[in-house]
């Protein structure tokens, strides 16, 4: 059995003392239950995630899906996508959502930029018949770049879905 899953499940603040639930506590919960069935999983995922988060409301994105439930997964996505487009248009004009929403939207964009400079470079050196160290060098500040950029764009989309939640409560 392979899972897939997001970060959100461990990233949920909750228990005794209001801290993420993490990786570990996540991967021993998936190894513990992994001969059960799929749908036996998936009760014992909800229940543990009930019970650690209890009454706090959650802000981060979970997806954790086997094969067979994917589509079922999907629909509900789907669904909760269209509640999110809701929320968002409602909140949207307000301040702290707009500056939010365009920070993340400027960092994606950058992101697909990067990702798209490091082919385009790499070929330009090829035909330049530059060094191959030269080539390394910049393939790595490039990559380097990549990954903040990357970085800072998922930390303006939680800052920005945070900040729609938050206009809703």
């Amino acid at each position: 059995v392979v899972y897939l899953y997001s970060d959100g499940y461990q990233d949920q603040f909750g228990g005794e003392h209001n801290r993420k639930y993490m990786a570990v506590p996540f991967r021993d919960l998936l190894y513990k239950t992994h001969k059960e069935t799929f749908e036996n999983q998936r009760i014992e995922l909800i229940n543990e995630f009930k019970r650690w988060k209890g009454k706090k409301i959650n802000i981060y994105y979970m997806y954790a899906a086997d094969h067979g439930n994917c589509q079922a997964a999907c629909l509900q996505n789907k669904n909760k996508l269209k509640f999110q487009v809701d929320l968002y248009k409602k909140y949207g004009d307000e301040r702290r959502v707009f500056y939010s929403h365009k920070a993340f939207l400027l960092t994606r964009d950058l992101t697909s930029l990067a990702a798209t400079v490091i082919p385009l470079s790499f070929i330009g050196h090829l035909i330049a018949g530059s060094q191959w160290n030269m080539v390394g060098n910049h393939f790595l500040i490039l990559l380097a770049i990549l990954v903040l950029i990357s970085i800072s764009a998922r930390n303006y989309g939680n800052r920005f879905v945070a900040n729609v939640l938050i206009e809703a409560t």
